[in-house]
């Protein structure tokens, strides 16, 4: 029994011959090699590898056109570009910002001076900037309350049959802060030296008709300083305590923020212009830069 068990045992693996050996032997005969088991990963590359690319589609529709393929084109992807706010662009060029800067340089100090002979003490008033922002971005960093005030501007001109009028230029803006309208208003009611409460509340009507006497002499030396480029008219067109009221400008409208400091013995505060762009380029237009001739 033993021997009979022996003799049926099967061939050792070293005997048994691979498809590669059999095809050796008897040529391309009927003995394929074993298929590789397919992977998801494997269907996925001949899935892709299946799929035509975008020149190959091209050449086969210009082939069934009867036009001779084009050649494999390396295309590149399209540059991205940055994106740029518009409204973040300098406009106003330097010599501009310049003129601007001298001319109103003038006007607080001649402002200064009108205001401290009203009243009984020393005034102080100085430009500290001349920058460029969004209306938004000029409203965002005024207090609140505040005296605000929308100013239209004119310009005299005439027609061609000889009738003069007035040309509308645009508005603009002009804020002055109340910790300096408080104590403006204390000296012009009389009081002395004692420094005044600066409390933070709206004007009322009898402020307002006080503080507007301030305001009017700072917009008469603004006309003066601007008689020599150009003559012009301003005129307050509505007084209010919180801007976002005003709905005059556009958010992302492109201004020109003139800062002023004005100050005492024992407070200070600030006064600001805002001037829309497009009303500058009325007032000061851009110089044409003439060719130089070769």
């Amino acid at each position: 029994m033993l021997n009979e068990q022996k003799s049926e045992n099967p061939l050792k693996k070293s005997e048994i011959l691979s498809p590669e050996e059999l095809n050796a032997l008897f040529g391309s005969g009927p003995f394929p090699p074993p298929k590789k088991e397919e992977t998801p990963s494997n269907k996925e590359e001949n899935m892709a590898s299946e799929i035509l690319s975008q020149d190959e589609v091209m050449n086969i529709l210009s082939m069934m056109a009867g036009d001779k393929p084009s050649p494999k084109s390396e295309t590149t992807p399209p540059k991205r570009k940055k994106r740029r706010d518009p409204f973040r662009i300098n406009r106003v060029d330097k010599s501009r910002m310049k003129t601007l800067h001298v001319i109103h340089e003038g006007v607080a100090r001649k402002f200064a001076a009108k205001v401290s002979s009203m009243i009984p003490c020393f005034l102080e008033a100085k430009l500290t900037a001349v920058d460029q922002m969004s209306y938004s971005e000029f409203t965002f960093g005024l207090d609140n309350p505040s005296y605000y005030n929308l100013l239209s501007i004119e310009t005299p001109a005439k027609l061609d049959n000889g009738i003069s009028y007035s040309k509308f230029l645009g508005h603009i803006a002009l804020d002055i802060n109340t910790s300096i309208c408080y104590p403006l208003i204390d000296r012009l009611l009389g009081g002395g030296r004692e420094p005044a409460l600066s409390a933070r509340r709206p004007l009322t009507t009898i402020e307002l008709a006080l503080i507007k006497q301030v305001t009017y002499k700072f917009l008469t030396e603004l006309q003066a300083a601007w008689k020599k480029t150009i003559q012009l008219n301003f005129s307050i067109v509505q007084t209010e305590s919180n801007q976002q009221i005003i709905q005059q400008f556009a958010p992302n409208e492109l201004m020109v923020i003139l800062c002023f400091e004005v100050s005492t013995f024992e407070s200070r505060g600030g006064l600001s212009i805002a001037m829309p762009v497009t009303v500058l380029d009325q007032i000061l237009p851009v110089e044409k830069k003439e060719k130089k001739k070769k």
